[in-house]
């Protein structure tokens, strides 16, 4: 496969790509088997998931070398060391604390979420139902915000039509099927809702990016000119 535009390695970009949804596959199946009883339908699945999405690892593994062992490049110890290992261990420090964030918020529970679902509500099967929901959408706030970035390029540079595609796939193309999915594939309950919330906001930027790969910036005034004065 040839370099796209900017140089880049198109097919190791789709490698990484979908080595990323192999590792949130890993993770959500793996995390999973260890509370379903071995043998069951629903761990038999997950299983079967978790085996099949391990090539994520070693293909990460193979990209860095590809990468990082270029022959046709020098590779010193210094630069290897402060400009490779020192991003890797900031990502590492970084993502380790939102994770035990997470970790507290999830099983512990955040002290302000409380304070604000019991000043609205006194029912106990509200108030576990808001503090789960309060949960998730602070979890895809990031996601949101992108997703929300791409509407207002497409709806501001005249491409209507990708905001269109964009908020249709997310919801019938990728949310609702993973409901169903969820629904009568497995038994983790009304959870489904708001795992398919999660993936269909991160699935639904791959589409966005290939979306705005196509969108024309050339401003319509300096357009028309143009062709004022070719004609």
């Amino acid at each position: 496969m040839a370099r796209s535009d900017q140089g880049r390695l198109a097919y190791a970009d789709l490698l990484r790509v979908f080595a990323c949804l192999a590792v949130i596959v890993v993770h959500v199946s793996g995390g999973w088997l260890e509370s379903l009883p071995a043998g069951t339908a629903d761990w038999n699945l997950l299983n079967a998931w978790d085996c099949l999405a391990h090539w994520c690892v070693p293909v990460f593994v193979m990209c860095s070398g590809m990468f990082l062992l270029d022959p046709k490049k020098s590779l010193a110890w210094p630069h290897l060391l402060f400009r490779y290992l020192l991003r890797v261990a900031v990502a590492l420090v970084f993502w380790g604390v939102v994770y035990a964030l997470m970790n507290t918020a999830l099983f512990r529970g955040l002290p302000l979420r409380g304070v604000l679902v019991t000043a609205l509500t006194n029912d106990s099967a509200t108030q576990a139902a808001a503090w789960e929901y309060m949960f998730w959408v602070l979890l895809t706030q990031p996601l949101m915000a992108l997703f929300q970035n791409y509407l207002g390029v497409f709806n501001g540079s005249g491409n209507t039509h990708c905001a269109f595609i964009l908020s249709t796939c997310r919801l019938w193309a990728i949310r609702l099927p993973l409901i169903m999915l969820f629904r009568h594939a497995t038994s983790i309950g009304a959870a489904g809702v708001w795992y398919a919330m999660n993936i269909s906001n991160f699935l639904i930027l791959i589409v966005g990016a290939l979306l705005f790969r196509r969108v024309d910036f050339t401003p319509c005034r300096a357009a028309a000119v143009a062709w004022v004065m070719s004609s």
